[in-house]
């Protein structure tokens, strides 16, 4: 669920503090991007979040992940944040999220990527707003990428996160790639008929969730290939997993889905699910003004303190029921039988999003007849250092397995 691209991110804050992405200056005075009133359908706004040249996106790149994965970024690239419509509970929205273009997109073609995030609890760690690309470096790599920051952050921070939510997961997505379309029309920049899809924990589920929404339900959207990791897929198996253990070791990852769950359908007390304590607490660390590390540090890793002892009770009995379990099964993405190609990626030791999850879903629809492939991280992933986290180590070589890939596919 938790998404740390620790290194990554190291490099990415070194760069900037060293002067190397566009300034705010040049941002703010590039006339470029005003935009004059259109009819379009999903696109409200799109606005110039930054730029920079291929030498800058190689040598950063170089500097994380080595000369070999380097050379695949090739472009420059230009960053623009996009406000777009939805429908949220009924109600038309505004959603927003990030779109990047390889520099010279506007005379050369290339494919579609949605990139999905990993969990945030923080507004200003929305793509939209954070001043360190993560998901915009896709495009440095021939890919026009878009990065919804999904219900709840960005433009619509004032609502709830509908965390795990397969089906508002899929449309603020979808969506989404219909304002990108009418961008890139407003742009003049070219694409390909190839559209691919990525993510990792969060992502991964978020990547999932769109993929099989748009199969069921959009017939004019074609997916090419999709490369998940590490999502709770088959949110049961996932759930099973966590609670058949004495202590978890990211507490409000596990709060957030039974939260939205309540707050979306069930609409309950938060102390039939969580001991007095930490359900008092629970809305206000969720406000969006800290991050996933600083809201466990206000929770317990212990699930007996953390849940309410009927409820913890019934989550690990094979025959106990409860009010939740329809939604944990109505919001999985495991069982259904996709007609492009999948490729999995998870690390067997990931102590976030046990394994198992990916394995049942391999196996559901593997069963079905689809083409899927499983990759395990850990042949890709150094030792990792005690007291480091796996899940968010591994999360790197995800990113770059999950390019590598993609380039492959598209070779071919």
């Amino acid at each position: 669920m938790n998404t740390h691209y620790r290194k990554l991110t190291s490099y990415l804050l070194l760069f900037f503090f060293l002067g190397v992405f566009s300034s705010c200056e040049d941002l703010l005075n590039n006339d470029e991007e005003q935009e004059q009133p259109s009819s379009n359908v999903y696109l409200v706004d799109k606005s110039l979040k930054l730029e920079h040249t291929e030498e800058t996106l190689k040598a950063l790149v170089q500097l994380g992940y080595g000369p070999d994965v380097a050379n695949y970024f090739t472009k420059g690239i230009k960053a623009y944040v996009i406000t777009y419509r939805s429908i949220y509970e009924g109600n038309e929205v505004e959603l927003s999220g990030v779109l990047s273009v390889p520099d010279d997109a506007m005379t050369n073609a290339y494919p579609l990527l949605l990139a999905q995030r990993g969990t945030i609890t923080r507004d200003v760690d929305a793509p939209s707003l954070s001043g360190i690309p993560v998901y915009e470096l896709f495009a440095g790599a021939e890919y026009i990428t878009f990065t919804p920051d999904l219900i709840g952050f960005g433009a619509s921070a004032d609502l709830d996160h509908p965390y795990f939510d397969y089906r508002y997961t899929a449309t603020a997505s979808i969506d989404m790639y219909r304002a990108v379309l009418e961008a890139l029309e407003e742009l003049e920049v070219q694409k390909t008929d190839e559209f691919y899809i990525t993510g990792y924990s969060q992502g991964g589920y978020s990547a999932l969730a769109t993929h099989k929404y748009i199969q069921e339900n959009e017939s004019d959207i074609i997916v090419t290939a999709n490369a998940p990791g590490a999502g709770g897929y088959d949110l049961k198996t996932l759930i099973a997993n966590i609670v058949a253990e004495d202590t978890y070791p990211s507490p409000v990852l596990l709060t957030m889905p039974i939260l939205t769950y309540n707050n979306l359908y069930v609409k309950g007390e938060l102390t039939d699910y969580f001991n007095p304590t930490y359900a008092s607490k629970l809305p206000e660390l969720l406000n969006g003004t800290a991050n996933v590390d600083g809201i466990n540090l206000q929770l317990t890793q212990n699930l007996a303190d953390l849940f309410n002892t009927d409820f913890l009770a019934n989550l690990r009995s094979d025959e106990g029921t409860t009010v939740l379990d329809q939604y944990f099964e109505a919001n999985s993405v495991h069982d259904w039988t996709p007609t492009a190609p999948i490729t999995f990626y998870h690390h067997t030791q990931d102590e976030i999003i046990a394994v198992e999850s990916t394995e049942a879903t391999v196996a559901s629809m593997s069963d079905g007849g689809a083409t899927v492939n499983y990759i395990e991280l850990d042949q890709f992933t150094p030792a990792i250092e005690e007291g480091k986290s796996v899940h968010g180590e591994a999360a790197i070589y995800s990113f770059v397995q999950s390019l590598l890939l993609l380039r492959t596919i598209e070779a071919n």
